[in-house]
């Protein structure tokens, strides 16, 4: 028998249904979007990492902390599993770059040359070899876009968002590097 059931019993519907309620949500529900033609798309958003942090935390807490309450783990133990959870969950959440280095009017540029946007116009890529401080910002990252960012990251949105099929470039490998 619960020891606290006005207390338990909202927890195990919270661990219950929380996540439930989220992926039904983000499954089923559809979310009209409209596209740059004017047309209405229907299709459900879709379950991201965040969703997937935000379920595991519905699921989780709700069980330590039915434990704890029922006295099958210490209040130390409590602690600790809650505030790794809590803080290995927050810890991935970025907060963005701070206001003096943030310049949405670099992105204008891209608004052009999306909606303009033509393989036969694209001309090459110039690529250098990635600096130790760009390797840091990118780890996996080899080389370092020397001309060309704008282009490319129009490019790389409408291939994810499947706007454009692909097509091979000509990229332009510049040794040494320009200082």
């Amino acid at each position: 028998m619960p020891k606290l059931p006005w207390i338990e019993f909202p927890l195990c519907a919270l661990a219950v249904l929380g996540p439930l309620v989220i992926v039904i949500a983000r499954l089923f529900v559809k979310q009209k979007t409209t596209d740059k033609d004017g047309s209405i798309k229907e299709a459900p958003r879709g379950i991201g990492s965040r969703m997937i942090q935000l379920i595991s935390l519905l699921l989780i807490v709700p069980i330590v902390t039915l434990l704890a309450l029922e006295g099958s783990v210490t209040a130390e133990l409590t602690g600790t599993l809650l505030g790794s959870i809590i803080g290995y969950t927050l810890g991935s959440v970025r907060l963005g770059l701070p206001r003096e280095q943030h310049h949405p009017e670099w992105f204008e540029k891209c608004i052009a040359i999306d909606e303009a946007f033509d393989y036969s116009r694209f001309g090459f890529l110039a690529l250098a070899h990635a600096t130790e401080s760009e390797r840091k910002q990118s780890p996996r990252g080899t080389f370092y876009i020397y001309d060309g960012v704008h282009r490319t990251l129009v490019l790389a949105k409408r291939l994810l968002s499947r706007e454009t099929n692909f097509q091979l470039l000509t990229a332009l490998l510049i040794v040494p590097r320009p200082t």
